[in-house]
C-alpha cells in the first residue's frame, strides 16, 4: 500500500543510485519506501512551520518528525491532552505550556479531522 501511495505522490519514480534512471515504486523495498514517505511528509512540515503566526518555525526536523510520531501514536483525546503528552519529548520536556500549545495547534492544522488519525480527537478514522 506504501508503494501504491508513493506512485501517486511521485509517479516519476526514483533516481536509481547505480545509473540514475527513475524506477517505479511498486518493486522498491519497504524500507525505502517508509523513508521516501517521511521525506515526502517532512517537506509539508517544513513549509508549513514557516507559516507567519504559527509559533514553530524554530521547530528542527528531528523535533517535527517526533512530535508527528508521538501524536500519531498516542493519539490524545483533546487539545489539552496533546499540550501535555508533547512534554514526553526530551526537547520540549521543560518548555512552557504555551511552547506546546504551538506546536499542539501547529500540528491540529496538519493532520485535523481530513487525515487518518484525528490529532485531539482520541480516535482512528
Amino acid at each position: 500500500m506504501a508503494q501504491a501511495l508513493l506512485s501517486v505522490l511521485d509517479p516519476a519514480g526514483f533516481p536509481d543510485p547505480r545509473d540514475g534512471t527513475r524506477r517505479s515504486w511498486t518493486l522498491t523495498p519497504l524500507p525505502q519506501v517508509m523513508d521516501a514517505l517521511v521525506d515526502h511528509e517532512a517537506a509539508w512540515w517544513r513549509a508549513t512551520r514557516h507559516v507567519p503566526g504559527t509559533g514553530v518555525a524554530d521547530l528542527t526536523d528531528l523535533l517535527a518528525r517526533r512530535v508527528v510520531a508521538l501524536v500519531c501514536l498516542l493519539c490524545p483525546a483533546n487539545r489539552d491532552d496533546t499540550v501535555a503528552i508533547l512534554r514526553r519529548i526530551p526537547e520540549l520536556a521543560g518548555s512552557s505550556a504555551e511552547r506546546r500549545a504551538a506546536i499542539t495547534d501547529w500540528v491540529r492544522r496538519l493532520y485535523g479531522s481530513s487525515r487518518a488519525v484525528s490529532v485531539g480527537t482520541g480516535h482512528k478514522r
